[in-house]
């Protein structure tokens, strides 16, 4: 969801899923804006779209890309657990 004036809002199952797809819309957000200062962007087909959400649009899908994530971060900053 994007509130205006506010930015965007996730929610999900689990803190894990909410927090991959606000990073995903905002890394989709940064794509369009890009896309659309480059000229007219081209939609992506329906069926690509479909397939995609059905492979990590679920929570599942979500948490497990998220855990690759936080994986990185613990193991490079392992401060963020004290």
């Amino acid at each position: 969801m994007i509130l205006k004036n506010h930015g965007i809002l996730t929610a999900g199952p689990s803190v894990e899923s909410a927090a991959w797809w606000y990073i995903a819309l905002e890394n989709a957000c940064q794509a369009q804006l890009l896309a659309e200062a480059a000229g007219t962007p081209t939609p992506i087909a329906h069926d690509v779209a479909t397939l995609t959400h059905a492979q990590i649009g679920n929570p599942g899908g979500a948490h497990y890309a998220f855990q690759s994530l936080y994986d990185i971060v613990v193991r490079q900053h392992p401060e963020v657990l004290q």
